[in-house]
């Protein structure tokens, strides 16, 4: 009588087991189908944003060959650092209310402030 009565208990643990696991599998692939859409999310804005950087351009110099070369010129440090997780309406607010800069215009401006005042020659 008590073997059979193990045996039922045992049965009883593993079909728990099983059912625990199954919603654990169901849990990660659920994880995982949401951090495949996060990245394809991702991608698509970063293509989005490549394409707005290519078309508009600098807003100095109208340098327009390659979007890597163009940044956003904000006036607050972490305003733009992490623009891709907003929300789609608001980051797109934020890239159309800001400036694009080219790295060329950005060391011009550094160095021009670096200088003194005075530009005497020796």
């Amino acid at each position: 009588m008590e073997l059979i009565h193990i045996k039922r208990d045992e049965e009883k643990y593993i079909a728990l087991q099983t059912k625990e696991s199954i919603r654990l599998d169901k849990a990660i692939r659920k994880q995982q189908r949401r951090t495949v859409r996060e990245a394809y999310k991702t991608k698509r804005r970063r293509h989005w944003i490549a394409k707005y950087k290519e078309a508009k351009g600098c807003s100095q110099c109208g340098y327009k060959k390659s979007h890597r070369a163009i940044c956003f010129a904000s006036n607050e440090i972490g305003q733009m650092k992490n623009y891709i997780r907003y929300g789609l309406k608001t980051m797109m607010m934020l890239i159309r209310s800001t400036d694009l800069i080219c790295r060329n215009c950005i060391n011009e401006s550094a160095n021009y402030a670096d200088q003194p005042d005075n530009h005497t020659a020796h």
